[in-house]
């Protein structure tokens, strides 16, 4: 998770390896940090994320950074523990108005083991 807010491309890679690895081994939260820092490394680089889990600015001002929302499906998405399109979109939009997101995600199932 250090890795992950890393300040160079490099960074953001080996921490997407160690997200893997820790995938790999059994650990349900290395799933989604395994999207996340690849999201982040492919952003560093120039690149449009695929899962959509990188966003910038404040409550009110964010945005969701370059992203190529048609890259992966949901199904594939879930794999990785990263919520459906349409959730997150919603989620976004609570986080923009000064709501709290939903906190009950296909997200929390995936981690908590019960997917």
């Amino acid at each position: 998770m250090i890795f992950q807010h890393g300040e160079k491309p490099g960074d953001y890679l080996l921490a997407h390896v160690l997200a893997l690895t820790a995938a790999y081994k059994g650990n349900r939260n290395g799933r989604w940090l395994a999207a996340a820092t690849l999201d982040r490394y492919l952003l560093s680089i120039s690149q449009k994320q695929i899962y959509g889990t990188q966003f910038t600015g404040k409550t009110g001002e964010t945005v969701q950074a370059d992203y190529d929302a048609d890259a992966l499906d949901d199904r594939l998405r879930a794999t990785s523990c990263v919520i459906p399109r349409e959730v997150q979109h919603k989620q976004w939009l609570a986080f923009q108005s000064g709501q709290s997101a939903d906190a009950n995600t296909t997200l929390i199932s995936c981690l908590m083991g019960t997917d």
